[in-house]
C-alpha cells in the first residue's frame, strides 16, 4: 500500500522523521526505493566528529553514491585537538569538493590560541566556485583577514559567524587584493566573536565589501580597541545599509575616548546594543564638559537602545571629572524629552547593569543601581510613549549574546 505511493509523496512523509535517524535507517534498509529516499533525506543534515565511526560512515557512504552529494544541504564538522590535523583536512577537503547543494556550512576546529602558531585551515569553498548556494558558514577556529574576505565573497553568502579572526594580513596587500571588488558581497550578517582586539584597518576594509550588510555583531574583546570616537569611521562603509549594530566587549579598562560615538548620519539603523561609554564621555581630552544630551548622537529611525552600564567604568565612572549621577540621568532623561522631535520611532530604552570585576567574576550577584531615580524615568519615559527597562547586577558573559528574535 506504502509503496503504491509517489516518491515525492514518499519523500515528504518521510521528511517528518528527520530527527529520528534511527527510524529513517530501518527504513532504509526495507528496499531499494525506500533506501534511496530514507537516504536523501538523511544526508540533507549531519553532524560529524573526524575521529567517530560516523564520519567515516558518511564519507563512504558519499563515495559509493555520488548523487547523495547535492542532497547534503547542512554540514558541521568537529576537529578534534588530537587528530593529525593536516592529513584531516585535507580529507575534509575531499569531502567538500563535490558538495554543490551545500546551505550551511559549520567548522569546529581546536581551541583557539592568540600565541601559537596560526594553523589555518583553507576549506574547498575558497577554491572553488562550485558552492552557488552556499548561504551561511559558521567559523570556530583561526582564521585570518583575508580569509573572511574570500568568505564574504561567496556569491550565495547571507551569514558569517566566526571565532578566532587573527590579524596576519598585511593591511595594504589585503586592501589591493579585494579592491576591485568592494561592494560586491551579498553579506547581510556578520557575527564576530574574538578573544583578541579586532584588526581594525583590516576590519575596517572588510567592511566595504558588502553591498547591503544589514547586522553587525561584535563581542567579547573583539571591541577592546573601538572607542566610542572611532565607531563611526569603522562603520563608514556599511553606514547607509546597517539596520542592526551589538557591539559588547567584556574589558572595562578602556580609557575614555575625547568625543562619543556620533551614529546620527547611520539613517537605516533602528536597533543599538553598546556600552554607556560610547554614548557618555568628556567632550575634551582632560577634565571638561560632560556630553549628557543624546539627541544629536543618535539616528532619527531609530527603534531600540540598550545600554550596558559598569558601575567602574573608566568612562563613567562616578567621581570628579566624570559623569555625575545626576548627568547620568539627564543623559536618560534626554531620550524622553527629545523623542518627538529627533528619534520618534524609538519605542524601547534598556540599561543593563555588569560587574567591573567581569574579567574574573564567573558570577554576579544581584546589585539595584539606587541612585537611578527608576519611578521618575518610567513616568518620562512612559509619557513619551518609550518602555524603559532596567536590568541590574547581570552575568556579564553569560547571558543571550542578541535579542531572542536573533537567537
Amino acid at each position: 500500500m506504502v509503496l503504491s505511493l509517489s516518491n515525492e509523496l514518499l519523500c515528504n512523509i518521510l521528511s517528518n522523521l528527520i530527527e529520528d535517524k534511527k527510524t529513517l535507517c530501518a527504513v532504509a534498509r526495507v528496499c531499494p526505493r525506500l533506501r534511496d529516499i530514507a537516504q536523501d533525506i538523511l544526508f540533507r543534515e549531519a553532524h560529524l566528529d573526524v575521529n567517530s565511526k560516523r564520519y567515516s560512515q558518511f564519507y563512504l557512504a558519499l563515495q559509493q553514491r555520488p548523487q547523495l552529494h547535492s542532497r547534503v544541504h547542512r554540514l558541521q564538522i568537529a576537529l578534534p585537538e588530537e587528530v593529525d590535523s593536516s592529513r584531516v583536512k585535507k580529507h575534509i577537503n575531499n569531502l567538500l569538493d563535490n558538495l554543490s547543494g551545500l546551505r550551511d556550512f559549520s567548522f569546529v576546529g581546536q581551541p583557539y590560541n592568540p600565541f601559537y602558531e596560526p594553523k589555518y585551515f583553507r576549506p574547498a569553498f575558497l577554491k572553488s566556485k562550485d558552492f552557488p548556494v552556499l548561504r551561511t558558514i559558521q567559523w570556530r577556529f583561526q582564521i585570518c583577514p583575508e580569509m573572511l574576505g574570500h568568505f564574504m565573497l561567496l556569491p550565495s553568502i547571507q551569514k558569517i559567524y566566526l571565532q578566532g579572526l587573527r590579524s596576519d594580513s598585511d593591511q595594504e596587500a589585503l586592501y589591493e587584493q579585494f579592491e576591485e571588488k568592494m561592494h560586491q558581497s551579498p553579506l547581510t550578517e556578520l557575527h564576530v566573536f574574538s578573544t583578541q582586539p579586532l584588526p581594525f584597518k583590516a576590519f575596517q576594509s572588510l567592511l566595504s565589501l558588502p553591498k547591503s550588510l544589514s547586522l553587525l555583531h561584535i563581542n567579547e574583546s573583539g571591541g577592546r580597541q573601538v572607542s566610542g570616537d572611532s565607531i563611526p569611521s569603522l562603520l563608514h562603509a556599511v553606514r547607509d545599509t546597517l539596520r542592526e549594530l551589538y557591539i559588547f566587549n567584556r574589558t572595562v579598562s578602556i580609557t575614555p575616548p575625547s568625543t562619543p560615538a556620533n551614529l546620527s548620519g547611520f539613517l537605516n539603523l533602528r536597533r543599538l546594543w553598546m556600552p554607556f561609554r560610547h554614548l557618555n564621555t568628556p567632550l575634551g581630552p582632560t577634565e571638561g564638559p560632560i556630553q549628557h544630551n543624546l539627541a544629536h548622537l543618535l539616528p532619527a529611525c531609530l527603534m531600540e537602545l540598550k545600554m550596558f552600564y559598569v558601575s567602574g567604568d573608566n568612562a563613567v565612572i562616578l567621581k570628579k571629572g566624570h559623569p555625575t549621577k545626576a548627568q547620568m540621568n539627564d543623559c536618560l532623561i534626554s531620550l524622553a524629552e527629545g523623542k518627538a522631535r529627533s528619534f520618534p520611532q524609538l519605542v524601547l530604552v534598556i540599561l543593563e547593569e555588569q560587574d567591573s570585576g567581569v574579567e574574573s567574576a564567573q558570577w554576579v550577584a544581584p546589585r539595584p543601581m539606587q541612585w537611578i531615580p527608576i519611578l521618575d524615568l518610567m513616568r518620562d519615559f512612559k509619557a513619551s510613549l518609550i518602555r524603559f527597562r532596567l536590568i541590574a547586577g547581570v552575568l556579564h558573559y553569560k547571558t543571550n549574546p542578541l535579542p531572542s528574535d536573533r537567537l
